[in-house]
């Protein structure tokens, strides 16, 4: 398996979910950590990190996990605070940058949000 393929599997994953690749060597776990994340740096992934870790076997593996949203909220002067979603916001950035209009981008982001 391939760096490539190996982003492409954990993009497709929920939040949470990880891929463990068994590794026994050290050096071909540091070589597919590098390329993992040169794959991450090329294409501007930044919900997806990579750790080592022995699975209940005891076996060294190269662990590439879906990370979950933060959660953030924006907080007013009153008191009140409403939950943001990051993935959302950078979503419409993208989209005003692509050039939708304001009906596209609403009707797309009411379907991300199901």
């Amino acid at each position: 398996m391939d760096a490539f393929s190996i982003v492409d599997e954990v993009c497709g994953y929920a939040p949470g979910e990880a891929l463990w690749i068994e590794a026994p060597a050290k050096g071909e776990r540091e070589a597919l950590k590098m390329q993992i994340w040169r794959v991450l740096k090329k294409l501007r992934i930044d919900d997806i990190s990579i750790h080592f870790r022995e699975n209940k076997d005891g076996v060294p593996c190269v662990v590439v996990r879906k990370k979950p949203a933060p959660k953030c909220y924006k907080g007013t002067l009153d008191g009140v605070e409403k939950p943001v979603d990051l993935r959302l916001a950078k979503l419409r950035k993208q989209m005003e940058a692509d050039g939708l209009s304001a009906d596209e981008i609403e009707a797309i982001l009411s379907e991300a949000k199901e």
